[in-house]
């Protein structure tokens, strides 16, 4: 049994004792002391205190002198070797015991003990506190306390009583600082008092280190036994431990780590500081730089420390990530300035980590110090080039958060050109990002161009999965433009590809593919698809990488659980949180959750909520802002735009909602954008429709199901509402009058709004305080007359069962009610169906017993 003291060696010796003997079986117990160093005391001892066959319980084994190594070995020898009876040997010291054991192993019959299992775990540090009295407030400070003594008896102890001195509740901070002085006084009494002056020294000269390995300490100290004396301080169970997968690397006992530091501040200033510095210069050598910059800075050498961070480069910053940004903030501004390469990779944290006011800020001061750069030629023109491509990088993905997306595209169109020294996978990026910020403006037509030049550079990339960006981003385009089948495929092959990776960043790149597909699989109206895509890889928070997929993922989330009948849930999911989207930050995040929130508010009726989000958003800005134009038209311009139109609806504005549906239409006629004319065909059909224009609102109508077909864009829509439902059920020639294959199309439509519309019974869709447009005002539907079938039929079916109960002919039929006659006998199909009947005869005989005609 080894262990530093106060890991209850002794009082386990004790416990086992009187086990022993409440057993009755023959038990012996020595406590070694400095006079058995002698040879001839200690085998007399021995031999006087251990009966043959019995329990021989050895304590103290450090008290032995430095030839206890010889001394061990005769006590291996007249124990085990020489004993006539077998012998059960505990031997317990703060060393590792010299005994003869390598046949015993060989035989498994030696049982050793440490820190790991002497240590006290959580739930027996909350156990032995609550036995002795000491209140925990939460399991927070329980974790703090074994954080601290590490499961440390003797520390926990003496913490303890500082607690129970202490009044209830009191910080842990505040009781390690009343237990400090009891903790130091061991330390320096109980544990060092006896430890060879050399070991005491290089204990203090190397506390400022966390982790200790010869090299370091050796470079430190400037003591070239630094390895011996490492294995020492193991030896003499200086609460010194080896890591458990890296055997030359060692670290501390948190509470001894702290009184070694507290010794190190009583060495003069000027020695501290020249310890500190040759730990920073050993540690930069070694790759530790987070390390490295703090012994720079406790050495009083900011230089040092700001060139410690300039020699990371980019990837090693990449490493620091976000510490980062507090590390050089404890740099002088000035002294920054003069590392232009750790002001851009502190520039690029700062976005990364959404920090966007200091974003800017350090971009002023990049363009500044660039700028003077240049005027003085102190870099060579190649380098300072790469300084200007990453600020240009920078402020691009500054203007895409900013949703300036023309700012985008002339950035990405310009590092395009210049930025010849990037990587493969650097250039493939910036084509990437041009398409999205070519998608976000509708600019459609050279995206497959620049896709496939990508895609050159991409196998290029030694990257596991190069595909999968690029996937995404054409993934996302082609949902807007030309949603098809081999779409679909080709973002399932590359999420089955990452799936199957054995990458770490695999689940992220797999996210990447799922949520665009998740997507698709909405707009065809395969929910349950889209649903268990969203269920699995859809992230809980945004992410910086990954923020339009987790944006368009967490929209079709909500409309999902709309769908489902979980109102709350779906504008939860549309919630606007102050971790997500800081202050001037994410202006596309606001403004597209802002206009989903809108939609599901006004068809909830909540009007007033609906209008403060609204005016929170911008969607409630002046007439002009909503209209669209080649400079500033966008995704996030729409949305804003189309909040502004059903906010405009619901208070009766009629006009300016056509206004701003007019122009968005035309505007988008050209672009390619199908999706986008089909909601704005749904929406326009809306607006007419609430502003009782019936026969625009059928042909709008019908002109977005035409747009509509070729990308099954069916959610598109079917999310417009019931209002939508009620006029293509009521009209349903719009649809199924399409040649093929549209036909097919629109007749998968009406089915669709018949499953989520008529199965409700139109008299109970919405309240009567529901806004006009999103309710049954405006809409020629009526409740159903009583004593109708469930399903309810509606006046115009009425109207058509009573020309054929008067003997009128199909042709007949659709001249009266002007519809052509292919849509007479699509609506005598679902008319058929709704009254259970299959024949023409019929359906008037059980319209008579209804008393609908007469």
């Amino acid at each position: 049994m080894h262990a530093p003291a106060g890991y209850g060696k002794s009082a386990l010796l004790d416990q086992w004792h009187r086990n022993a003997q409440a057993c009755g079986r023959r038990v012996a117990r020595l406590n070694l002391q400095p006079h058995h160093s002698e040879p001839q005391r200690l085998l007399s001892d021995l031999a006087s205190a251990t009966p043959q066959g019995s329990l021989v319980l050895l304590d103290g084994l450090e008290k032995l002198a430095d030839e206890g190594a010889g001394l061990q070995a005769l006590i291996g020898q007249a124990l085990i070797a020489d004993a006539d009876q077998p012998v059960h040997l505990v031997v317990a010291g703060r060393t590792l015991p010299a005994l003869p054991l390598g046949r015993l192993y060989a035989r498994g019959v030696v049982q050793e003990i440490g820190v790991q299992q002497l240590r006290f775990t959580r739930a027996e540090i909350g156990s032995y506190l609550a036995d002795t009295g000491v209140a925990i407030p939460d399991a927070g400070a329980l974790e703090q306390i074994s954080e601290l003594t590490e499961g440390w008896p003797a520390g926990l102890r003496l913490l303890g009583d500082s607690l129970r001195e202490l009044p209830a509740r009191t910080d842990i901070g505040v009781a390690l600082a009343a237990a400090w002085r009891r903790i130091a006084a061991y330390f320096a009494e109980y544990v060092l008092a006896e430890v060879p002056a050399q070991i005491c020294d290089f204990l203090l000269r190397t506390a400022p280190l966390q982790q200790l390995d010869a090299t370091l300490c050796e470079a430190v100290t400037g003591n070239t036994h630094a390895s011996q004396l490492l294995d020492a301080c193991e030896r003499y169970a200086l609460f010194v431990h080896r890591l458990p997968e890296r055997t030359n690397e060692f670290y501390r006992h948190r509470l001894f780590s702290e009184y070694l530091r507290a010794e190190f501040r009583k060495l003069p200033l000027s020695e501290q500081q020249r310890l500190h510095g040759r730990a920073s210069e050993r540690l930069r050598h070694q790759g530790r730089f987070e390390e490295a910059f703090e012994q720079a800075i406790a050495a009083n050498e900011p230089e040092r420390a700001a060139g410690i961070l300039e020699a990371c480069g980019d990837t090693r910053c990449g490493i620091l990530g976000p510490k980062l940004l507090a590390l050089t903030a404890r740099l002088p501004p000035s002294l920054l300035e003069r590392h232009p390469r750790t002001l851009l990779a502190t520039t690029w944290q700062a976005i990364f980590s959404w920090e966007f006011d200091r974003a800017y800020e350090l971009l002023r001061t990049c363009r500044a110090v660039l700028d003077q750069l240049g005027q003085r030629s102190e870099l060579p023109a190649p380098l300072l080039a790469e300084f200007e491509h990453r600020y240009l990088h920078q402020q691009m993905m500054l203007a895409f958060f900013e949703n300036d997306m023309p700012r985008v595209q002339q950035l990405c169109e310009r590092l395009i050109q210049e930025y010849v020294s990037a990587s493969p996978w650097i250039k493939a990026s910036l084509l990437i990002s041009l398409i999205q910020a070519n998608t976000e403006q509708y600019r459609l037509r050279d995206s497959e161009a620049l896709a496939a030049r990508a895609r050159k550079l991409l196998d290029r990339s030694d990257h596991p999965l190069p595909l999968i960006p690029l996937a995404a981003a054409i993934g996302r385009m082609r949902l807007i433009s030309s949603l098809d089948q081999d779409s679909i495929e080709e973002l399932t092959r590359e999420l089955h590809h990452a799936l199957g990776s054995s990458w770490s960043g695999a689940p992220a790149a797999a996210s990447m593919v799922a949520v665009p597909l998740a997507e698709m699989h909405y707009e065809r109206n395969e929910t349950a698809r889209a649903a268990e895509l969203l269920d699995r890889h859809l992230a809980p928070i945004p992410n910086f990488g990954f923020l339009d997929l987790w944006l368009s993922g967490r929209q079709v989330r909500s409309r999902l659980l709309r769908l489902a009948g979980d109102s709350a849930a779906s504008l939860e999911a549309l919630q606007i949180k102050r971790c997500w989207a800081p202050e001037g930050g994410l202006k596309r995040l606001r403004n597209f959750l802002a206009a989903d929130r809108i939609r599901v508010l006004l068809q909830e009726g909540n009007v007033a909520e609906a209008v403060r989000t609204g005016s929170e958003s911008g969607a409630l800005g002046p007439l002009a802002h909503m209209m669209p134009d080649r400079g500033s038209a966008d995704a996030g311009r729409e949305a804003q735009a189309s909040a502004f139109v059903r906010l405009a609806l619901a208070r009766e504005r009629f006009g300016d909602a056509l206004r701003v549906c007019t122009r968005w239409r035309a505007f988008l006629k050209g672009t390619g954008a199908a999706r986008s004319v089909v909601r704005w065909g749904a929406l326009s059909a809306s607006v007419l429709l609430a502003s009782d224009q019936q026969r625009a609102a059928q042909r709008t109508l019908r002109q977005a199901i035409i747009a509509a077909a070729p990308g099954g864009y069916l959610r598109s829509i079917l999310d417009e509402g019931p209002g939508i439902g009620r006029l293509l059920l009521d009209h349903p020639q719009l649809a199924a009058d399409l040649p093929q294959p549209m036909g097919e199309f629109g007749r998968t439509l009406i089915a669709a709004f018949e499953q989520e519309v008529c199965h409700e019974g139109t008299s109970s869709i919405h309240t009567a305080s529901s806004p006009r447009g999103y309710c049954t005002a405006g809409s020629p539907y009526k409740p159903a007359e009583p004593g109708l079938p469930a399903a309810g039929l509606t006046p115009r079916e009425i109207e058509m069962l009573r020309l054929v109960a008067a003997g009128l002919m199909n042709r007949e039929v659709a001249e009266r009610l002007a519809m052509t006659e292919g849509s007479v006998k699509w609506y005598l199909y679902h008319l058929y169906r709704k009254l259970g009947v299959s024949r023409r005869t019929r359906a008037v005989l059980r319209a008579r017993e209804l008393g609908l005609v007469r």
